[in-house]
């Protein structure tokens, strides 16, 4: 990632293998630029289609913190390096939401106040995308918020540029 006075955003540098030897600047601003913080983001090459070059698996996670109320959500990116680099993958993944109760003056006594986690695995293994339930705690305050990729649990293959649902 890179943070410069010219320049604020999310980049990753990255080396594609089996392709020649350069560098691929990605610009990851265009699904993760409303986040605030940054706190989390791993970067692995993952093989899809059994053919070069491996594709880049993404996780980051990010988050919105203001007045005590705090906002995450989790996203995961596949990257396909088979021409421009382009995006095969993008899904929301996770959220979190986290608002303190507040005081009320007249009764001296707190109200309001929400905690909601609501997250699904995603992992890549043996050339397989394999996507887990979506495991909820509480109820968000804004219901629009919890507006996951619609994906159905279960494991998926890559093949001729299409993701396709498969059995175990």
């Amino acid at each position: 990632m890179l943070r410069t006075e010219d320049f604020e955003g999310l980049l990753l540098f990255y080396r594609p293998r089996g392709l020649p030897m350069r560098w691929v600047e990605l610009d990851l601003n265009a699904w993760f630029g409303e986040l605030k913080s940054l706190p989390y983001l791993t970067a692995r090459a993952v093989e899809l289609d059994q053919r070069p070059p491996e594709e880049l698996l993404v996780q980051m996670e990010g988050g919105n913190y203001a007045s005590g109320i705090r906002e995450k959500e989790e996203h995961t990116l596949l990257i396909s390096f088979d021409g421009p680099p382009h995006v095969i993958w993008h899904s929301l993944d996770g959220r979190d939401e986290e608002i303190p109760p507040h005081s009320v003056i007249e009764s001296d006594e707190m109200e309001g106040g929400n905690y909601a986690y609501a997250h699904r695995e995603i992992t890549v293994r043996r050339g397989r995308v394999i996507v887990g339930q979506v495991q909820q705690e509480g109820g968000f305050e804004d219901e629009a918020v919890r507006g996951f990729t619609p994906i159905t649990p279960g494991n998926y293959a890559y093949r001729a540029g299409r993701f396709r649902r498969i059995r175990p």
